[in-house]
C-alpha cells in the first residue's frame, strides 16, 4: 500500500513537471519572456519537484495541490502581462503605423519603412512584426495573439497588393483608432464590475487568512485545499472568459 501512494505521488509529480514544461513552451512562443528565463524557470522547477518528492508525511490530494500550484502561478503571471500588453497594444499599433505612412511620404517602400521602424526594437510587437514581414519567418497563427495576427495580416495582405497603400494605411489607422476609443470607453462602463471582482478576491483573501488562524488546519485541511483550488480555478475560468470577448465596431 505504501508503495502504490508513494508511485501515486510521484506520478502526481512527473504530471505537475510535465504540464508545467507544456505550458512555459507556449508562453516562450507568444513572447512572455525571454529564452534565458525560459531556462532558469525550468531549472527551479527540476529543484522544486525533485524537493517536493522527499517531503514526506504527504497525502495525495496535497501532492496533487504541490503539483498544479507551478502551472496554475505560471498562467495567472502571463494572464497579467497579456492585460498589461492589450492596455498599450492599441496606441501601439496606432503609433507604428502613423510612423508607418510618415515614413512612405518621405518615399520610403512599406517594406523599408517596417525595417527602420522595428530594426533592433525589444517591443513584442515590434519583434513579432519584424520575424513574420521583413524576415519571412513561418506564419503561424497559434503562436501569436489575436490581435498582433491582424497587424502581421494585414502588412502582409498589402505587401502583396501594394495599390493606394497609403489610402489603405490611413484607412486602417483610422478604424484602430476608433477601436481603441470604443475599448477606453467600455473599459470605463466595466469598471465598477471589475471593483466588484477585486473586493471578493480581498473578501476571500481575508476569509481564507481567518479560517487559517482560528481554526485548527490539520482537521480543515481537505476544506481549505479544496476551498483554495476551486477559487483559483475559477479566478483562471473568469479571466478566460473575459479574454475570449470580442469588441465589434
Amino acid at each position: 500500500m505504501k508503495l502504490i501512494l508513494v508511485l501515486f505521488i510521484t506520478a502526481n509529480y512527473m504530471f505537475g513537471l510535465g504540464f508545467f514544461v507544456r505550458l512555459s513552451n507556449l508562453f516562450l512562443k507568444k513572447d512572455f519572456y525571454s529564452k534565458s528565463i525560459h531556462r532558469k524557470m525550468l531549472f527551479l522547477m527540476g529543484i522544486y519537484f525533485s524537493m517536493a518528492i522527499f517531503i514526506k508525511q504527504i497525502n495525495p490530494l496535497e501532492s496533487a495541490v504541490l503539483a498544479v500550484m507551478p502551472s496554475l502561478v505560471l498562467v495567472i503571471y502571463t494572464q497579467v502581462v497579456s492585460y498589461n500588453r492589450n492596455k498599450q497594444l492599441s496606441l501601439l499599433k496606432i503609433r507604428f503605423f502613423r510612423d508607418i505612412s510618415l515614413k512612405i511620404s518621405t518615399g520610403m517602400s512599406l517594406l523599408d519603412a517596417i525595417e527602420s521602424i522595428c530594426h533592433n526594437s525589444n517591443n513584442f510587437l515590434y519583434k513579432k512584426i519584424r520575424h513574420h514581414v521583413t524576415f519571412r519567418q513561418h506564419f503561424n497563427k497559434s503562436e501569436i495573439d489575436k490581435s498582433c495576427f491582424e497587424v502581421i495580416d494585414f502588412i502582409k495582405n498589402a505587401l502583396d497588393s501594394p495599390v493606394n497603400i497609403r489610402e489603405k494605411l490611413n484607412a486602417y489607422e483610422e478604424k484602430l483608432f476608433i477601436e481603441h476609443d470604443f475599448r477606453r470607453r467600455s473599459g470605463q462602463a466595466l469598471l465598477g464590475v471589475r471593483i466588484q471582482a477585486a473586493i471578493m478576491c480581498l473578501l476571500y483573501f481575508f476569509a481564507f487568512i481567518y479560517t487559517l488562524s482560528f481554526y485548527d488546519f490539520e482537521k480543515n485541511k481537505i476544506l481549505i485545499l479544496v476551498s483554495l483550488i476551486l477559487f483559483v480555478f475559477g479566478l483562471i475560468w473568469l479571466t478566460k472568459i473575459g479574454g475570449k470577448i470580442r469588441w465589434k465596431v
